[in-house]
């Protein structure tokens, strides 16, 4: 049985089953189909754009030139500079002090500044903490500027990350 080029108005058994041949799609229904064939495929090549873009981004985040000097698994971390220590501080928990460790008149050139580092624990809740580590004198520090700060070795001063 070939219901394809069965005769519109004609009854055809399939199984125990009747089935009243209708007519032949219209034009109508042909350009319906193929609007909606357009419209999957536009959705897949969208799909497929955002995937290899994603995947793009994910690959240049972890092949980043900073990330190869200063990884991770060493104990460096993106911080935002919140002041130097030499202006005051504020009331705030200190997770690493690098003032007990090194003492800066031993070291001519450093100063201590106050760093925020801030990493999302979930999808609601984001850990801040606040370290005071060493920085050059010379380094132009604006209030909001990214750093690289090391959380392992207080002798490791602060570093420009560069816009990254």
């Amino acid at each position: 049985m070939d219901l394809v080029n069965a005769e519109p108005g004609s009854i055809e058994k399939m199984g125990k089953f009747h089935i009243k041949v209708q007519a032949r799609p219209t034009t109508r229904l042909r350009k319906e189909q193929a609007m909606a064939e357009q419209i999957v495929t536009s959705k897949v090549r969208c799909l497929f754009a955002w995937l290899s873009m994603a995947c793009a981004t994910a690959l240049g985040a972890c092949t980043s030139p900073m990330a190869s000097v200063y990884p991770y698994k060493a104990g460096w971390r993106h911080v935002e500079f919140v002041g130097r220590v030499s202006d005051g501080i504020p009331n705030l928990p200190i997770s690493i002090d690098c003032r007990e460790e090194i003492n800066s008149s031993r070291d001519p050139g450093k100063t201590f500044v106050l760093v925020r580092h801030s990493y999302r624990q979930s999808r609601w809740f984001v850990q801040v903490r606040y370290w005071i580590v060493t920085a050059d004198d010379r380094l132009p520090l604006k209030t909001g500027d990214i750093l690289y700060a090391n959380s392992m070795d207080c002798r490791a001063p602060v570093v420009p990350s560069n816009g990254e």
